[in-house]
């Protein structure tokens, strides 16, 4: 057993530099892929997030919109039944009533 491993370290001991450099520039390799591969990654994910925070606001703002909508038919409404008691002359008791 000691033997096969001491045989193992001689070959990194007397190995050729042309075999460590093609080691090295296929690690170097790999590493710069495995970069642009999470860089890629991230700005896809960037972009993602971004539309789907930009639609989740879209629908907020329409639901917003909707609702403020809905708020002033409903205020005109009531103004102008408002408007119409005061012609027929009721008094403000009924008004007050009205409005609670």
């Amino acid at each position: 057993m000691q033997e096969k491993i001491s045989e193992e370290w001689k070959i990194l001991r007397h190995g050729k530099k042309s075999d460590f450099a093609i080691i090295i520039g296929i690690t170097l390799l790999f590493a710069l892929m495995i970069a642009l591969n999470v860089n890629l990654i991230f700005q896809m994910n960037s972009r993602q997030t971004e539309e789907i925070g930009r639609m989740q606001l879209d629908s907020i703002k329409e639901d917003l919109q909707e609702t403020l909508s809905l708020a002033e038919d409903s205020t005109m409404r009531v103004a102008a039944e408002i408007d119409q008691m005061l012609r027929d002359g009721r008094s403000m008791e009924e008004l007050n009533q009205f409005v609670v």
